[in-house]
């Protein structure tokens, strides 16, 4: 802005992308690992995603296994990352595991930073908690 003063920059937040399809946006930022082969991307950098919890339920965890026996807590930004983080570690996520679901990434980290259960999260947001 500083500049371009000439340009007017809007900033919007979605969890849809559909909405390019609607709606004239020049730049989306989306975390992910995929996105249609017409989009031109330029990935910004590497994700680290993990499990995140209190201390007191951090002190319950011997090994990734032990993850699971936590109420899970999910965003419907990423409705696969306890699955994809279940996979690479090599351990099964049961079909219906106990948890709760939030629209808001920053619902639930709230959530697991008031004990409610175990987030999944990228690195760069709760690094220096």
């Amino acid at each position: 802005e500083a500049l371009h003063p000439d340009i007017r920059v809007r900033l919007q937040t979605a969890a849809d992308p559909a909405l390019l399809n609607t709606q004239r946006v020049d730049a989306l930022i989306l975390a992910g690992r995929t996105w249609p082969q017409t989009w031109d991307v330029t990935p910004l950098f590497a994700e680290t995603i993990g499990p995140v919890c209190t201390p007191a339920l951090a002190a319950r965890i011997r090994s990734p296994a032990d993850v699971l026996d936590a109420p899970l807590l999910h965003t419907s930004s990423r409705p696969d990352a306890w699955k994809d983080w279940a996979a690479l570690q090599g351990i099964a996520l049961a079909p219906q595991q106990p948890g709760r679901e939030f629209d808001h990434l920053g619902h639930m980290l709230e959530a697991a930073a008031a004990g409610l259960g175990m987030a999944i999260a990228p690195a760069v947001l709760v690094e220096s908690e």
